[in-house]
């Protein structure tokens, strides 16, 4: 065999490939170089999880170091900020404290000039809701002065200085007059400790910004003043809105909560920022943000953290080159394995000699293959072996099998199934059994093996010759489970030619309708002499009723005794009718075939059935008693079937009853429940001497009899007919007496049950 290429992408090559063998290697398996490789880093993988969470900690360290940090920025801020304002409340403060003379207020020399040494203006604002301008340090005095417009700080601060008497910072506001945007800090001016005006100080907005920009710990870094109202009023100089904007809400969506914090916005050009954001003392509704770009808090933990990330990939990397080394040492042995291995697969000689290897596994590895290699070759006679029998055991069954999959293709079939379907051995597998038959069977077929698929379970139908031949067919359709996926992957089907048995059958019937004809035949040669006796009586009496009628003619021509005449004929008319009753009820009972069960009164068939059996038999001092259950007036039963084993019953107890001084027959009809089901019970009961048990046993069993010139035959047709009605017959010793029991059991269809058998 010739050397593996290094080249080949698994680092083995496909030797399978090489011996000719369709063996391609799997898509997801990798070479033994990358084996080493995850062993490697398997085992360097705590050391790195190790400096992960390290890194990890340092860099949460740091962004936390750096949000309070730029927190601290934002108080420091505030804090600057707050100072300022606090001067201005008290500059206020103590300018109201001048400006009042008595209870006028004035603005005089002094306190314009300490207005103008301050270099700021000094409002004086009367009372709302005029907010009147009393005065103005930026207003030479005698000029009438425009009150405080809406929206300004005085129309926002003045109002809440009257209404509490506490200082306020006021709004910041676009000053006409002044052409910029001004802000202040007002304090009230009290007479009597009432507030009559307000005095407000100017805050120099230039001067906060430039407060700001000296707060910022890093030059690049931005700062803003937001007063309560959104407006911006101081900025620092890389601060992207200008002073008197409202704060943008690509900055903020919404005012933060608290005193102080961080939250995270966007910045100009949609770049995102974090704000550290700081609230002034003395305007709580003012705001103090800091911002820097998001990027360095998010990445500037990788200065300080790079030499131990770098480290890390290094030693991962030198780790990495280590294992592809050994696995180049290592490989050598394992492709001269592979070698060997698919040469075994190709067929070549198990005793060829393994491969030399300075590893102690491979050796022993080397040896177990050659091990291994008998015993497969030993697994695969074995079952090959298996295998040509199981087709012999199938092709020797003389049914047809087959095995179809899902999608209706044949998987296995033996010898009668191709030959069923004309084909040589072999030519079934792979085709669709659907194909080859024609489409009413097919269709026929696909509902089968729909059914079976439903059931979970075999499912036999018949299939007769109209359909595809002049056979009959009984068709058993399993599901068949893949014992590998476990699962339904196909159906077997099992084919019985029933042709011959159903013939056998259909003859059966036929010689068992013509033994049950001639046993009534035989049972009307028995009742032809007492039936001609009880025909006697009702043609005598006819006769007599006729001839008096003739007197009665005769003796008087006038006819004056015509009722009596009537009387007569009608009498003689009645016993006529009876005679062919008797006649009727004879021929119906030789010539009717058994025409299956139909809704009858049972107490009618019975009633009917003991007058044939009792014909030209002696009844004298015979006590009869006949009852049946209401509930059985509708019953479905064959009304020919049940008075054949009903005379052969009741003429059997009369005989063995003959020459016996207490002698009662009873024949009753009661229904019973059992085995899940209603039941009609006819029995037929006697007081004569009773059977022996052994014979009971044999009695239904045919030429079994114990009359001397009986031919045991009338029971044993009892039995057939009681079993082709789907019921049974038994005998048993009468209870409580001697005597015998004969019960004919017959099922009760559940539609015609009553109520409380439902129940």
């Amino acid at each position: 065999m010739g050397r593996i290429g290094p080249e080949e992408r698994s680092g083995l090559g496909n030797p399978w490939s090489a011996a000719g063998l369709s063996l391609p290697l799997p898509r997801r398996s990798t070479s033994f170089r990358l084996h080493l490789v995850a062993m490697l880093l398997a085992a360097l993988l705590p050391a790195c999880l190790s400096i992960a969470i390290a890194l990890r900690q340092e860099i949460d360290e740091y962004r936390s170091t750096f949000r309070e940090q730029l927190e601290a920025a934002a108080r420091t801020a505030a804090q600057a900020v707050d100072a300022e304002l606090y001067g201005r409340i008290n500059l206020a403060a103590a300018l109201a404290a001048m400006a009042t003379d008595g209870r006028a207020l004035t603005l005089d020399e002094r306190l314009r000039a300490v207005a103008e040494r301050l270099g700021t203006g000094v409002f004086i604002y009367g009372p709302p809701p005029r907010l009147e301008n009393l005065a103005s340090s930026r207003q030479p005095p005698g000029v009438p002065l425009p009150p405080a417009p809406p929206n300004s700080g005085p129309a926002d601060a003045v109002p809440r200085i009257f209404a509490e008497g506490t200082p306020q910072i006021g709004r910041g506001w676009f000053g006409p007059f002044a052409g910029r945007w001004l802000a202040g800090a007002y304090a009230p001016a009290r007479i009597d400790g009432q507030v009559t005006a307000a005095i407000g100080v100017g805050l120099d907005l230039e001067r906060l910004g430039r407060l700001l920009e000296s707060q910022l710990p890093r030059r690049h870094d931005s700062a803003l003043l937001v007063d309560h109202y959104g407006t911006i009023l101081a900025r620092s100089a890389s601060a992207q809105p200008e002073v008197g904007e409202r704060l943008p809400g690509w900055i903020l969506a919404e005012p933060p909560q608290g005193q102080s914090g961080i939250l995270f916005g966007n910045g100009p050009q949609g770049v995102a920022q974090i704000h550290g954001f700081a609230r002034p003392i003395h305007a709580p509704g003012w705001l103090v943000l800091v911002s820097i770009p998001l990027a360095e808090y998010e990445y500037g933990w990788r200065g300080p953290t790079a030499p131990l990330i770098l480290g890390t990939i290094l030693a991962l990397l030198a780790g990495a080159a280590l294992a592809m080394m050994l696995a180049r040492r290592c490989l050598r042995p394992v492709a001269a394995l592979t070698e060997r291995a698919a040469g075994i697969i190709a067929g070549l000689p198990p005793d060829l000699a393994p491969p030399p290897s300075a590893v102690r596994e491979f050796a022993l590895l080397a040896n177990s293959l050659t091990a291994a290699h008998a015993a497969l070759q030993r697994e695969a006679a074995a079952a090959r072996h298996e295998r040509e029998l199981l087709q012999s055991v199938i092709d020797g069954t003389p049914d047809m099998v087959k095995v179809v999959g899902l999608d209706g293709r044949t998987l296995v079939a033996n010898a009668a199934a191709h030959a069923f379907f004309r084909l040589p051995p072999g030519a079934l597998v792979g085709l669709r059994v659907y194909d080859l038959l024609p489409e009413a069977l097919a269709a026929r077929a696909r509902r089968h093996d729909a059914a079976a698929l439903r059931a979970g379970r075999a499912v036999t139908e018949e299939y007769n010759g109209r359909l595809f031949t002049d056979r009959c067919l009984m068709v058993t359709k399993v599901p068949w489970r893949d014992p590998a996926q476990g699962k339904v992957a196909g159906i077997i089907t099992l084919i019985q030619d029933v042709t011959e048995q159903r013939r056998t059958e259909a003859e059966l019937r036929r010689a068992e309708d013509e033994m049950q004809r001639l046993g009534r035949r035989a049972t009307a040669t028995v009742l032809a002499s007492g039936l001609a006796h009880e025909l006697n009586q009702p043609l005598t009496a006819a006769t007599n009723y006729l001839r008096a009628a003739e007197r009665l003619a005769a003796a008087t021509p006038d006819l004056p005794r015509l009722p009596l005449l009537r009387d007569a004929l009608r009498g003689a008319a009645e016993q006529t009718l009876r005679a062919g009753e008797i006649i009727r009820r004879l021929r119906d009972f030789m010539t009717r075939r058994n025409g299956g069960a139909v809704p009858e009164p049972l107490s009618a068939v019975v009633e009917e059935g003991v007058r044939l059996a009792l014909g030209g038999l002696e009844t004298a001092g015979l006590h009869l008693r006949v009852e049946v259950e209401e509930a059985l007036a509708g019953a479905l039963v064959d009304r020919v079937a049940v008075q054949q084993v009903l005379v052969n019953l009741v003429r059997n107890a009369i005989e063995a009853m003959r020459g016996l001084p207490q002698r009662e027959l009873t024949v009753t009809a009661t229904r019973r429940m059992a085995e899940g089901g209603w039941w009609i019970d006819l029995a037929v009961g006697d007081t004569g001497p009773g059977l022996p048990a052994p014979v009971r046993e044999r009695l239904f069993e045919p030429f079994v009899s114990t009359k001397p010139d009986g031919m045991g035959v009338g029971l044993a047709i009892c039995q057939r007919i009681a079993e082709a009605c789907g019921g049974g017959i038994a005998v048993a010793a009468a209870a409580g007496s001697s005597g015998t029991v004969f019960t004919l059991s017959l099922p009760l269809v559940p539609s015609l049950a009553p109520p409380s058998a439902e129940a």
